[in-house]
């Protein structure tokens, strides 16, 4: 159990007269005797700086380079950019209030959020600084700051980017004066410095780490610390730690959305919450009522970004969101050749939403080109409009056939030798060739494309091998079982002219991986956690599952095997039930509702019942509770089996 260090030092702040101000704390303090010095004119009152009463979490590096940054005397312009929802204003708030001393002659915070039309901004930056209403508001903002040491922060500049010029007009006439700008978008003047602020860090889902070590990682601290508020009585255990790890990460990293997590937090555990992230954007509506209207739910901060868009950059984001973890520019220009030339080149408009901030661009290792990738959150929003609009089903062929026709060029490849080629590149896009391979055999329609192509060449072949390095990667991330699955179905699929099809099971999988993969690694891995018995029970559930099933990629606790004794359990109890049917016991041990557990599968309500029915019938049990308490004796007759034969 949590040992409750960091949440005992939060609620101590809360309710005790004697506790130090924590940074936050220090924040309003030095703000209050910033608006001190703020008199840049004698007609009206200074806006006063926003002072917020929860402390700014995980942002410790981004404060320490932008005050850096901000206090180089080179740097008059500073854009704060990063999507919606990334908390660019509390982050800019607080280097303001950081360096406020550097600026002796004051500082004003100007809110741009209530205004769209462009000569609205000199009049809006006047009232800020104190002036009251009249012409020429440029002069007569000049003549109040004039040569003062002056920091002006514009929060929200997005709606109305074409004010560059009067910002610009600004910087001329005061030459002690610096902007600090908070915008989705860059300006894209040369006077401009951008720092672009990334969601907050997040927990490596591959390497568990214990319960304090999570609980200081970035989007995990503040998760707790907004649920804290809410559900004082909460604690982190070794039980729902990894769910809460998972919201995090299914979330982005994403401080709106982690706070609006929190606020479910009073309904839900940990683990019915992230069974319910599947839709996001129409989960997370309860917003704080002092929260600008954007902010009130997650779908209107991805549609205050989606609105500010040309058309065209919308039509492009819509068509981007068919990938899974980003596409590189190859794949890219693929599918947007699907409805013929656009108005605008594709790299013009790639690299606006790199500007607006709604896409991001991925490095990658090695001589593999950049990957561009948006949000999980927006791209759920891109992909409803997707959904809707009348290019869907060309969209996903084109995305189906780059993948399918990437896969043969990388087979061959792999045949002449460039093994570690294949391995990076079926890594990298292995989520993209599940669900283009999914969507194939989706239909009877669709699988004549895959027919017309056999006319992944010799295709049976090629997805074979697809297959292979799919399993391989599953291996790798420790899907032992799965992994065997897909070779058994690539096994059923291979129709290979060079004889290697009627090699033995275990002998094809090594002579396929040896030509592609890191045979030795992979196999050796295999057969340290997979018995005989397991290896071929798996291998012939693969054979028997349809090739939409076999693609459709579980979650991480029912795919696992040996990592841990509990889901062990509920994995392997079998008397006679198929992989799916003890999916659906997995899930009916959670507690999830059957409608739940429909969402979770991708099946029908209908489906879901009768595998219920089949699993109380194959069980002899009657009841939800009693199939419940078989999965968890099983599963606890399996730990024992473990503790015993391996002390």
């Amino acid at each position: 159990m949590y040992s409750l260090t960091m949440k005992g030092r939060f609620m101590k702040a809360r309710y005790s007269n004697t506790y130090e101000p924590p940074a936050h704390g220090r924040y309003v303090i030095e703000l209050k005797r910033a608006l001190q010095r703020l008199s840049p004119s004698d007609e009206g009152a200074v806006q006063p700086f926003p002072t917020p009463l929860t402390p700014l979490i995980g942002r410790e590096q981004e404060v320490g380079a932008l005050c850096a940054l901000l206090l180089q005397p080179e740097v008059r312009l500073l854009t704060v950019t990063g999507p919606g929802g990334v908390g660019k204003t509390c982050l800019a708030l607080q280097i303001a209030a950081d360096v406020c001393s550097a600026f002796d002659d004051g500082m004003c915070f100007v809110s741009l959020a209530p205004i769209r039309a462009v000569d609205l901004l000199l009049p809006t930056i006047a009232s800020a600084v104190g002036l009251k209403q009249g012409h020429d508001s440029l002069a007569r903002v000049q003549a109040a700051i004039g040569d003062k040491h002056f920091l002006l922060l514009l929060d929200n500049f997005e709606q109305i980017a074409d004010g560059v010029s009067q910002v610009k007009a600004l910087l001329s006439c005061c030459s002690h004066l610096k902007i600090m700008i908070t915008s989705r978008s860059t300006l894209r003047i040369l006077e401009e410095h951008e720092f672009s602020v990334a969601p907050l860090a997040l927990p490596d889902l591959t390497h568990p780490c214990s319960i304090q070590d999570l609980a200081q990682v970035a989007a995990v601290s503040l998760f707790l610390q907004r649920t804290w508020t809410l559900h004082p009585d909460f604690i982190l255990t070794s039980e729902n730690a990894p769910a809460v790890a998972q919201i995090c990460v299914r979330l982005d990293g994403l401080p709106l959305a982690l706070e609006l997590a929190a606020v479910r937090m009073k309904l839900f555990s940990p683990q019915s919450l992230l069974a319910r992230l599947g839709h996001r954007l129409s989960f997370l509506t309860n917003g704080t009522r002092d929260a600008p209207e954007r902010q009130q739910t997650l779908r209107k901060s991805m549609e205050w970004s989606y609105q500010m868009l040309l058309p065209e950059e919308q039509r492009l984001l819509r068509r981007l969101s068919v990938f899974v973890g980003g596409g590189s520019l190859q794949a890219i220009e693929a599918i947007s050749d699907a409805t013929g030339p656009q108005e605008k080149p594709l790299l013009d408009v790639l690299s606006s939403l790199l500007n607006q901030s709604v896409l991001q661009r991925k490095p990658q290792a090695g001589t593999e080109e950049p990957r561009f990738t948006m949000l999980e959150t927006m791209q759920e929003y891109a992909l409803e409009g997707l959904h809707n609009s009348d290019e869907e089903e060309i969209i996903r062929q084109m995305h189906a056939c780059y993948y399918l026709g990437q896969a043969e060029i990388r087979e061959r490849q792999g045949m002449e030798g460039e093994g570690p080629h294949w391995i990076e590149w079926i890594g990298s896009e292995f989520e993209n060739l599940r669900v283009a391979c999914g969507w194939l055999l989706s239909s009877p329609e669709r699988e004549q494309i895959l027919f017309q192509k056999a006319s992944q060449t010799d295709l049976p072949s090629s997805l074979a091998v697809c297959l292979v390095g799919m399993g391989a990667i599953m291996a790798l991330q420790k899907h032992y079982s799965w992994a065997v699955r897909l070779w058994g179905k690539a096994k059923a699929l291979s129709k290979r002219r060079d004889g290697l099809s009627e090699e033995r099971s275990l002998q094809w999988v090594v002579a396929i991986l040896g030509t592609h993969l890191l045979s030795s690694q992979v196999m050796g891995r295999v057969r340290t956690q997979l018995d005989r018995q397991a290896f071929t029970a798996a291998w012939k559930e693969g054979e028997a599952m349809t090739l939409e099933h076999l693609l459709t990629r579980p979650d991480p606790e029912i795919i696992s095997t040996s990592s841990s004794p509990t889901t062990k359990g509920l994995v392997v109890c079998s008397q006679g039930l198929t992989p799916r049917q003890r999916e659906v016991l997995h899930l009916l041990a959670q507690g999830l509702s059957s409608a739940l557990i429909a969402e979770r599968l991708i099946i029908s309500l209908t489906t879901v019942n009768s595998h219920v029915r089949t699993i109380y019938t194959k069980l002899g049990v009657s009841s939800r509770s009693a199939a419940t308490r078989y999965a968890i004796a099983e599963s606890f007759n399996v730990m024992v089996t473990d503790v015993t034969s391996h002390p």
